[in-house]
């Protein structure tokens, strides 16, 4: 087997997995995950823009075409968890505290 083979697999099976704890961490509402999905395109859009200056397009046109695919399904992700609807879901408004009326321990 190849070598280079072996570390796309590897490499692959990496991103997945972190694509997985980014989707499990914004379910549950983290705000952190939201700036690692950042960071995480912009980690794709490095390696897109080198992958284009390496001619990726003339030696592996389907890769870059995949891997345009995926860049764009990232930009849409990230644009929307940036916006005012998504924002209000990571950063609720703080309710009011309303005094408690109850005698502590009655039955």
């Amino acid at each position: 087997m190849n070598v280079n083979l072996v570390i796309d697999y590897i490499g692959a099976s990496l991103g997945i997995a972190v694509w997985l704890a980014l989707i499990w961490a914004l379910v549950r509402g983290r705000d952190r995950a939201r700036i690692a999905l950042m960071a995480n395109f912009a980690a794709m859009s490095l390696s897109m823009l080198i992958a284009i200056g390496q001619d990726s397009a003339a030696y592996a046109p389907a890769d870059l075409i995949a891997g345009a695919v995926q860049w764009l399904i990232a930009l849409a992700a990230t644009m929307l968890l940036f916006t005012g609807t998504s924002s209000r879901y990571y950063r609720p408004e703080p309710r009011p505290v309303t005094p408690w009326r109850g005698t502590f321990g009655t039955m």
